[in-house]
């Protein structure tokens, strides 16, 4: 659990892709990880750990602006096995803070929805589709858990469309 660093001292250094890189190689076997709140971190760092860590499960990435749609596609394509994905605040096509964030690219659908293990998917605060959520729905993805909070872009029929289809949600 790398999640929001708290900066105490003067002498901390923040978490960098080199330093989520040397972990990633240091620990082949991690199973879970959180980089929520770093925002020193980009694609490279996700990408790393989906590399090099075999059994990584579970991927958590909230408020990390500098992670890009096309680097999560890239990161989940190395690692097929995911069953859990977190990531927020992508998406929505408007600029929210300083962050101008785009809608959910077909790359980044068709990279969530070849995680075919995946049980929980959170996607909070963030810009999502009708065409997401019929596209898990088509592949038959076994999600047993889905958050939407705060998202925008979607409406009752990409609802509608998932909850006929994922009997286990």
């Amino acid at each position: 659990d790398l999640s929001f660093p708290e900066d105490t001292d003067n002498s901390t250094f923040p978490v960098s892709d080199v330093g989520v890189k040397a972990l990633s190689l240091a620990l082949p076997m991690l199973l879970s990880v959180d980089l929520s709140g770093n925002f020193f971190i980009n694609d490279a760092s996700i990408l790393s750990l989906c590399k090099n860590c075999n059994f990584l499960e579970q991927v958590t990435i909230f408020e990390c602006h500098f992670i890009t749609q096309r680097g999560i596609a890239s990161a989940i394509r190395e690692r097929p096995c995911l069953r859990s994905f977190r990531v927020s605040n992508f998406g929505c096509g408007t600029k929210k803070g300083d962050f101008l964030r785009p809608s959910v690219t077909s790359d980044f659908i068709t990279a969530l929805v070849s995680l075919k293990g995946l049980t929980c998917l959170d996607l909070s605060c963030s810009s999502i589709s009708d065409e997401l959520l019929c596209c898990v729905a088509e592949e038959g993805i076994p999600l047993k858990k889905l958050v939407l909070q705060g998202c925008c872009n979607y409406s009752y029929v990409g609802v509608l469309c998932l909850l006929s289809t994922c009997q286990s949600l």
